[in-house]
């Protein structure tokens, strides 16, 4: 199960809620629709599904991106989920949404 301050943010995100002004801009945060590692969009939600970035980064990116693809399979898993390869460093969310094409 992700770290509690993953979880914080996934929950967040999955509700549509953003996180608090204390957490914005930390490792893992979200604006309520997009899920962010730092810079860099890790999940968005779209009206046919969410689209994951499936790209390697740095360590603790791939830990939130493990931490994400347990909570999409406990808390999710009936979403329609698109995994999208060879999404550069801090792109903005609607790059990695056209990419999935949700």
């Amino acid at each position: 199960m992700p770290r509690k301050n993953s979880l914080d943010a996934m929950t967040r995100w999955h509700h549509g809620q953003r996180s608090t002004a204390s957490q914005m801009g930390k490792s893992i945060w979200t604006d309520g629709r997009t899920l962010w590692s730092y810079s860099t969009p890790l999940a968005v939600r779209c009206a046919a599904g969410i689209a994951v970035n499936a790209t390697k980064y740095s360590s603790t990116t791939s830990t939130h991106q493990k931490a994400l693809d347990a909570f999409l399979a406990s808390e999710l898993p009936g979403y329609t989920v698109v995994r999208v390869d060879g999404i550069d460093r801090g792109v903005p969310s609607v790059i990695l949404a056209n990419a999935a094409r949700l």
